[in-house]
């Protein structure tokens, strides 16, 4: 478990089967494919951090914020100082000029009032194709829900659920 600055958690469990069948699985065949990650609402860098420990080769920290100085130094992280909406083109800029280079872990932790946003991001990046691995796996962190009582969080967040499962995920 890793603690951010808020005090939230993050649990090993979320990643550890995709951890163990992507990143074990590419070590133990001495894969030289690289496991790319991207944390879209980065700031301050817990997930990032959390993903670089479990052996992503390079991650792709997204937010208009800071990332903690200790994460933002780190040598396998790059950080898109800009929001999600600009970052995401000039990510599959990026990752296209890279040889057989796919992101195989997308997390979304943005603190957003309009949840649908956040997959809406997600959604984005992976309809225009040409930067996901064949099933990538997506975390998604819902919170901010101002505004919103229980049941109507509960309603939304099932509703973003759906959409995911629309979209092919599965797992949810």
């Amino acid at each position: 478990r890793y603690r951010h600055n808020n005090n939230s958690t993050i649990n090993d469990s979320l990643l550890l089967p995709f951890s163990e069948a992507a990143i074990g699985s590419k070590r133990k065949n001495n894969c030289t494919k690289p496991v790319i990650a991207v944390d879209c609402g980065a700031s301050p860098g817990g997930w990032t951090k959390y993903l670089c420990s479990i052996g992503c080769d390079e991650v792709y920290s997204i937010d208009p914020g800071e990332l903690d100085q200790s994460i933002s130094s780190l040598p396998n992280v790059h950080h898109l100082k800009m929001t999600a909406e600009k970052a995401i083109p000039e990510l599959r800029d990026m990752l296209s000029h890279k040889e057989d280079c796919a992101v195989a872990i997308w997390v979304s932790d943005m603190c957003l009032h309009d949840i649908p946003r956040q997959v809406d991001m997600f959604l984005q990046a992976h309809q225009k194709g040409g930067i996901f691995q064949p099933n990538a796996a997506f975390v998604l962190t819902i919170k901010c829900n101002i505004g919103h009582g229980k049941d109507r969080f509960d309603m939304l967040a099932e509703e973003q659920a759906s959409r995911l499962k629309e979209a092919g995920a599965y797992g949810i």
